[in-house]
């Protein structure tokens, strides 16, 4: 079988199984023949690839029996359900198409599941699933000889990570002289170039998807945290957006991919570092069809310096009013919304009895930092938008990741409630549920409001994930149609 010395002008197909040895002139991606079903004569040339944003109609939603803890399964099965009813969905294609929930079943529970080091034996995950489906047969009244409705499952071996978002993106992949976008995934194998691709293609024949796969083959650059699925989404408009810390080398693939300059918003300051921990676009009904919704925690301080603990959680509610005392210029203790310049950070923090920042002064400092950085990124997005009206800042507030006892000013912060962290199914948006109730009921509203009604928010208990740095996005992979778009009817 022939090897391709030489990179074509477009992004030339490349056969993984033939003993192919990647030139060094070549580039970061390459067609994995292996983990593709096209039928399709090679080799061939490669257009460009779309990044599929949220509006695009979703054929199914992925999400793995991560512990055993399935409460997040049970309400995204629920969902699921609720929305196919609400819109009617019971076609197999088109944009009436019924959204599947396809549940991930690995072998054991890893690492990763929240248990430290300890491999647990097998057959656990698949014991609790079961467990699961009579609970749903008895919930839905489903006989035990019929399959229960909107769901399939994928088995696999051994554990696996449970952040299906960060293996990488659905995409629409256009070929050179074909009309239409072939459905397709982009790996960006951010656990390493061996990553097993059982699920990607399994999904492929449960959808009937003549899809692809694009695999990375550079071996050092998916351990890099931004070079995850998290930190490359599509605009409403299909125009990447990522974080500045993605690697140079894979922004200036993504962007060779998918004929688009980037969009790059700053997301170093967090912990994870993903722009869908505090960025998401949802449909809108007015001539954009599609609006940013983002973090605000400038409102969160709001918030929280004028209602206090009405607003809900446990925050450490004596140390954050002592630092709004302290911080809050003596001028602007009056305003119900502060800006940036309402706080003095002039002098220098007070440390408290264990050599740290006092934490509600570090809090404050550091989601007035990031309101910054939120802004400056809905700024540049707006600006490279063709059409962009409206914008919806929900109230978040960021603080330490679940492990970190020490911290200072430099300590990268992680959302205490991933209210941005949500999935858009057509007109429907799902949230996790948080502490911070006026924070969620302000989201729901809000997003609502854009939607069409309240009943168009969903809310699932995500705990588990938020616990471990992520929330509802960073835990799922929605499988789109390429060149189906949602178009929201008019609001009444």
């Amino acid at each position: 079988m022939r090897c391709f010395q030489k990179a074509s002008p477009f992004f030339l197909a490349m056969l993984a199984f033939s003993g192919c040895t990647q030139p060094q002139d070549s580039k970061l991606f390459g067609l994995d023949t292996q983990k593709s079903n096209l039928e399709i004569s090679l080799p061939y040339e490669i257009e460009s690839v779309d990044i599929l944003g949220n509006l695009h109609i979703p054929k199914g939603i992925i999400a793995e029996l991560a512990n055993e803890d399935t409460a997040f399964l049970e309400d995204l099965y629920r969902t699921v359900l609720k929305i196919n009813k609400a819109d009617g969905l019971s076609s197999l294609e088109g944009p009436q198409q019924e959204i599947t929930l396809v549940v991930v079943i690995p072998g054991n529970f890893g690492p990763e599941s929240a248990f430290g080091d300890e491999m647990r034996p097998d057959g656990e995950p698949l014991a609790r699933f079961q467990e699961l489906e009579k609970q749903w047969r008895v919930e839905f009244g489903i006989p035990g000889d019929q399959p229960l409705p909107a769901l399939q499952t994928i088995h696999v071996p051994g554990s696996r990570s449970v952040w299906l978002q960060d293996v990488g993106e659905f995409a629409g992949i256009r070929l050179k002289d074909k009309t239409n976008a072939v459905p397709g995934f982009l790996d960006l194998q951010y656990v390493g170039p061996k990553i097993d691709m059982t699920v990607a293609k399994k999904i492929m024949e449960i959808f009937k998807l003549p899809s692809m796969v694009l695999s990375n083959y550079e071996a050092d650059e998916p351990t890099a945290d931004g070079n995850r699925g998290g930190n490359l989404e599509g605009t409403h408009e299909n125009v990447p957006l990522v974080g500045n810390n993605m690697t140079p080398r894979m922004k200036a693939e993504i962007a060779r991919l998918t004929k688009a300059t980037p969009i790059e918003v700053k997301a170093d300051w967090l912990m994870v570092g993903h722009v869908d921990e505090f960025l998401m676009f949802i449909p809108s009904a007015d001539d954009c069809g599609g609006a940013l919704v983002h973090a605000d925690p400038l409102e969160a301080l709001d918030l929280i310096r004028t209602k206090g603990s009405r607003v809900g959680g446990d925050i450490g509610w004596d140390s954050m009013k002592k630092g709004f005392e302290d911080l809050v210029k003596p001028g602007s203790r009056a305003k119900k919304k502060l800006e940036p310049s309402d706080y003095d950070f002039s002098r220098e923090l007070p440390i408290g009895d264990d050599g740290q920042v006092e934490f509600g002064h570090w809090a404050i400092y550091k989601n007035v930092e990031a309101a910054k950085h939120i802004r400056e990124g809905v700024a540049a997005i707006r600006s490279a938008s063709r059409c962009l009206n409206k914008i919806v800042p929900i109230p978040m507030f960021f603080g330490m990741g679940p492990d970190v006892s020490e911290y200072d000013l430099d300590t990268p912060l992680s959302a205490w409630g991933g209210l941005a962290n949500g999935i858009s199914l057509r007109g429907h948006v799902v949230l996790p549920e948080i502490t911070m109730t006026r924070f969620q009921d302000l989201a729901r509203d809000r997003i609502g409001e854009v939607l069409g009604g309240a009943d168009k928010v969903h809310f699932v208990n995500a705990q588990w994930y938020e616990m471990q740095y992520g929330s509802a996005h960073c835990a799922t992979q929605v499988v789109r149609e390429p060149g189906l778009k949602f178009v929201p009817p008019p609001l009444k």
